[in-house]
C-alpha cells in the first residue's frame, strides 16, 4: 500500500499544476494522506493560478500540515477575497503558533461584516491552539478578542472566544462568564449560559444563584433556565422560591427549571401554583410534558 501510495503521488504531481486537473488530483492526494502526498500539495502551491492555490491551501488546512503554515501565510494579505478567506481558515485549522501574528493582524483590523471571516477564523485558531496545548497563546488571543470587540454587533465574537476559553481552561473561565452574563443582550447571555451550564460543581451552582438574586428580572430568568438544565438539585430551593416572583418571565422559567430539577416531585408545587391562579397556561403545559 505504501509503495502504491508513493507511485500514485508521483503520477499525480504534474496534474497539480494544471488549472483543470488540480482539484481532482488534490482530492486523490487528500485520500492518500501520506507525508509524500502532503509534500506534493505544498510543493505545487504558488505554481498554479489563484483557483488552484485555493484548492491546495484548503487541502493543506484540512490535513493540518504544519510545515505549510509559513508558506500559506504569504497569501493572507491577498486581494482575492476567496483566497484570503481560505488561507485564514487553513491557518486556523493547522493551528501552528507561528501563525498567531498573521491571523491577528487581519482579524484585529477587521470591523463589521467581512467576507473573509477573519475574526471567526482567529477564534477557530484559538480553539486549535487549545487542542495543541498551546494554552498561553490561546489565552492571549481570547483576551485580545474581549478587549478589541466590545460593540453590540460584535458580541457573538466575544461569546465564541469565551466558549473556547471555557473548553480549554475549565473553571478558570468562570469569573469572566460571571461578569459577562450581566450584559443586557439576551442572545449573548444565552450563549454564555449554554457554555456555563455543565461547568463546575455545587459551589458554582451556589455562585450562579447568588448572581441571579442580585440581578434584574431578565437576567434572573435566563439563569433560572440554565439552573434547570444544569440539573444540580442544590438549586431546587432557590428555584421554587422564584415561583413567587412578581415578574411573569421569571415565574415561567422557574416552573420549567423546577420540573427539570425535581421531576414528579415538583407536582405539589405546580399544583399549588395553579391553585393560586398564576401562570396557568405555562404550568399546565409543563404538567403535560
Amino acid at each position: 500500500d505504501l509503495v502504491g501510495g508513493c507511485l500514485s503521488v508521483l503520477s499525480l504531481k504534474p496534474y497539480l499544476q494544471d488549472a483543470e486537473l488540480c482539484e481532482p488530483a488534490t482530492k486523490v492526494l487528500l485520500s492518500i494522506r501520506t507525508e509524500k502526498a502532503k509534500e506534493a500539495l505544498l510543493e505545487a502551491l504558488g505554481k498554479v493560478k489563484p483557483n488552484g492555490n485555493i484548492t491546495l491551501i484548503r487541502a493543506l488546512g484540512t490535513l493540518q500540515y504544519k510545515p505549510a503554515a509559513t508558506i500559506i501565510a504569504q497569501f493572507a494579505g491577498s486581494k482575492n477575497t476567496t483566497l484570503q478567506r481560505v488561507t485564514l481558515q487553513a491557518l486556523a485549522g493547522i493551528g501552528d503558533p507561528v501563525s498567531y501574528k498573521t491571523l491577528w493582524d487581519v482579524a484585529g483590523n477587521t470591523q463589521g461584516y467581512n467576507p473573509t471571516m477573519a475574526i471567526s477564523s482567529f477564534i477557530a485558531y484559538l480553539d486549535r491552539l487549545g487542542e495543541e496545548n498551546e494554552l498561553k497563546l490561546c489565552k492571549k488571543g481570547v483576551l485580545a478578542i474581549l478587549k478589541k470587540y466590545t460593540n453590540p454587533d460584535q458580541l457573538h465574537y466575544r461569546a465564541g472566544a469565551l466558549e473556547v476559553y471555557a473548553r480549554h481552561f475549565g473553571e478558570k473561565a468562570l469569573p469572566l462568564l460571571y461578569k459577562e452574563v450581566k450584559n443586557g443582550d439576551k442572545d449573548y447571555r444565552t450563549a454564555l449560559l449554554v457554555t456555563a451550564t455543565h461547568m463546575g460543581s455545587a459551589s458554582v451552582t451556589t455562585k450562579w444563584i447568588s448572581i441571579a438574586e442580585k440581578s434584574d428580572a431578565a437576567i434572573r430568568a435566563d439563569i433560572l433556565r440554565m439552573l434547570g438544565l444544569r440539573n444540580d438539585k442544590l438549586a431546587a430551593t432557590y428555584v421554587e422560591k422564584e415561583l413567587s416572583d412578581k415578574d411573569g418571565a421569571v415565574r415561567t422559567e422557574a416552573l420549567g427549571a423546577l420540573a427539570l430539577l425535581k421531576g414528579k416531585d415538583a407536582v405539589p408545587a405546580l399544583l399549588h401554583h395553579l391553585s393560586e391562579g398564576k401562570d396557568t397556561d405555562a404550568t399546565e403545559k409543563i404538567g403535560r410534558a
